[in-house]
């Protein structure tokens, strides 16, 4: 993992790299904060937590696959 990656967070929802300060909203699972780039993302996330930590668990960068509105 660079540097780079290290100080980014990612949205399991949608895929995006989000800067400390571009994070819309979090939600918390298991002691764990997730952060999300909006409210969409963090929504379908609280719908199903457990199956969306079970995916980071086998593939931790691999995205749900959610086209949310703040991706380009």
């Amino acid at each position: 993992m660079s540097n780079l990656e290290t100080q980014l967070l990612f949205d399991p929802i949608c895929g995006m790299w989000l800067e400390p300060q571009e994070v819309a909203s979090t939600y918390t699972y298991l002691q764990v904060t997730y952060a999300f780039c909006c409210g969409q993302c963090r929504d379908l996330f609280a719908r199903a937590p457990e199956f969306h930590v079970a995916q980071l668990a086998h593939e931790p960068r691999q995205s749900a696959g959610y086209r949310c509105p703040h991706q380009c």
